[in-house]
């Protein structure tokens, strides 16, 4: 009996898709500021009763030394008095936080800087610093008057 016979018919190859690597795009990091205690300045002031107060006027620079406006700055106080305290520079980098009713019988109170914020800066703490030399730019003694 004669069957069927098989033949070879060609068939053309298949395409088959490759992958071409495209290369990603680089987006841009914004840069991120820093910022720094350029100056910490204490003072004593008399009050009444037997106390006194006592006020750190701070200084935010930027890294290039300019003023740094806005920023939210927080400290404490210790040696003689505890607690905390929080001011917002203005325009001049500056800004005043007082501790109120300190006894006489204290006399000198510590403070210490422990945060600066500001949206789209960094706090660098390393850098703080204090070109008159009464403080490091991050701890001050402020004497009673």
């Amino acid at each position: 009996p004669v069957g069927p016979t098989a033949t070879n018919t060609p068939v053309p190859p298949t395409a088959t898709a490759t992958n071409t690597p495209v290369p990603p795009t680089a987006t841009p990091t914004p840069a991120t500021l820093t910022m720094h205690v350029g100056d910490l300045d204490g003072a004593g002031i008399s009050g009444s009763r037997g106390r006194w107060s006592a006020e750190v006027t701070v200084t935010v620079h930027d890294g290039s030394e300019n003023p740094v406006a806005n920023a939210s700055v927080s400290g404490s106080w210790s040696n003689g008095v505890n607690g905390s305290g929080s001011c917002t520079t203005n325009g001049a980098g500056q800004c005043t936080i007082t501790k109120s009713n300190v006894k006489n019988n204290v006399s000198s109170v510590t403070f210490t800087m422990t945060s600066v914020t500001l949206a789209g800066y960094n706090y660098t703490a390393g850098a703080n610093h204090d070109p008159d030399g009464d403080s490091n730019g991050t701890v001050i003694n402020v004497q009673q008057p």
